[in-house]
């Protein structure tokens, strides 16, 4: 961290209540929202996972049923959206409901490297779906695009709308 010079007294207690309002009052309110804008992208979700389903290009994933026993692989329908953060192994899904999930991931053993354990699941809280809405939106998204053998690393959104 680069060492910064003496500051005064004035400056000091002016950069400290900035940092209050950011720290304390708009981060709390952005908090304070994170249950409407989870209820409000769920049903999103959903209807994203549906019309999955309905065209028949819903993914399927090798999952761990039992994490204790290497036979227990299994393939079910699951949308694989993310890392749940930096150097956690931690999946973030979302099933053929639309419903999200954080699952960690165990090693499979015969091959296959590591893959969801489906029995780690746990519901995903509204920071998650705060932090991954979008990119599991845009998973769905390339799963048409698959479908319909278009690119699936472009991004469709405008580089304005992203900033």
């Amino acid at each position: 961290m680069e060492k910064r010079g003496v500051i005064s007294q004035e400056r000091r207690d002016a950069l400290g209540a900035d940092l209050r309002v950011i720290e304390v009052d708009n981060l709390a309110e952005i908090q304070a929202n994170y249950h409407q804008f989870a209820e409000a992208v769920k049903p999103i979700l959903k209807q994203g996972a549906a019309k999955l389903i309905e065209r028949g290009i819903f993914p399927e994933e090798n999952v761990a049923i039992d994490s204790d026993r290497e036979a227990d692989i299994t393939s079910i329908k699951i949308l694989d959206v993310s890392y749940e953060g930096e150097g956690n192994l931690s999946r973030v899904v979302v099933d053929p409901e639309g419903k999200m999930y954080v699952c960690k991931q165990t090693e499979a053993g015969r091959g296959l490297g590591w893959v969801i354990d489906w029995a780690s699941r746990r519901e995903a809280k509204d920071k998650d779906y705060v932090d991954f809405s979008f990119r599991a939106l845009s998973t769905i998204a390339d799963e048409f695009r698959e479908a319909l053998g278009m690119d699936t690393q472009s991004n469709p959104i405008p580089y304005h709308s992203r900033l």
